[in-house]
């Protein structure tokens, strides 16, 4: 019985885990726009688009909050090379509508992950284990090190060939070929780089990685802690 438990431990560690992933991806793309600013300037993006870095930034900032449905609309007016323009085409619209479904989708997807969390944690708790600090640490590290091998397989992809991972990427999470924009036409793409993407996916990384290795040193440190003293001589 005892040893059933670690079946919600693990799924409770995986919730957590991917909940944590989930935010570090979110406390990136929605961090604020100084990440913008500077990317913007890295990848000289207001000579490409002949745009004022307040311009572009107002921009992006509306297509932000229109991804977390704070925004109704999604087109945009702004200046472009001197005049006002609507920012946006009817394929950018239509892209971004599924964007917009994907991204609230994981804020809902989060806290699904929560309540399943807890809802694990109360099967642990109402079985009342003799030894829940290490059942937990136990649980923790082994979810820690089974997301971390998958995490792994993906960035050693992205780093292999970024763009190959990026068209595979867009290809899983849309049923339609509108992600594929094209830089002469259609102006998402230039205020959107690769090489933007390419900087969030390291930031990203980044975080979570610092995340995980601290869950992975206190479930270790934890498990080996609780240890009985014939599990050590073992």
């Amino acid at each position: 019985m005892k040893k059933l438990l670690y079946i919600p431990g693990v799924i409770l560690a995986l919730c957590a885990l991917m909940t944590v992933f989930l935010s570090s991806i979110e406390s990136v793309i929605y961090g604020g726009m100084e990440l913008y600013e500077t990317e913007y300037e890295k990848y000289r993006v207001c000579e490409l688009m002949d745009m004022e870095m307040d311009d572009l930034l107002d921009v992006m900032e509306h297509t932000i909050e229109y991804m977390r449905g704070n925004e109704d609309e999604f087109q945009v007016t702004t200046t472009v090379a001197g005049e006002r323009v609507e920012f946006y085409n009817e394929r950018e619209t239509a892209h971004m509508i599924d964007v917009r479904a994907l991204v609230i989708g994981a804020f809902f997807l989060r806290a699904a992950l929560v309540c399943a969390a807890l809802g694990c944690l109360l099967i642990i708790l109402a079985a009342r284990p003799p030894r829940l600090a290490r059942l937990l640490a136990v649980s923790f590290l082994a979810g820690t090190v089974i997301f971390l091998a998958f995490i792994a397989f993906i960035a050693v992809f992205a780093a292999v060939d970024f763009t190959a991972f990026w068209t595979r990427f867009h290809g899983v999470l849309f049923t339609n070929d509108l992600w594929l924009l094209d830089p002469a036409t259609d102006r998402m793409i230039n205020i959107c780089p690769e090489g933007l993407f390419h900087d969030m996916v390291v930031m990203i990384s980044v975080r979570f990685g610092i995340a995980a290795a601290a869950i992975l040193a206190v479930s270790a440190a934890v498990t080996a802690k609780t240890r009985k003293p014939h599990e050590k001589r073992a």
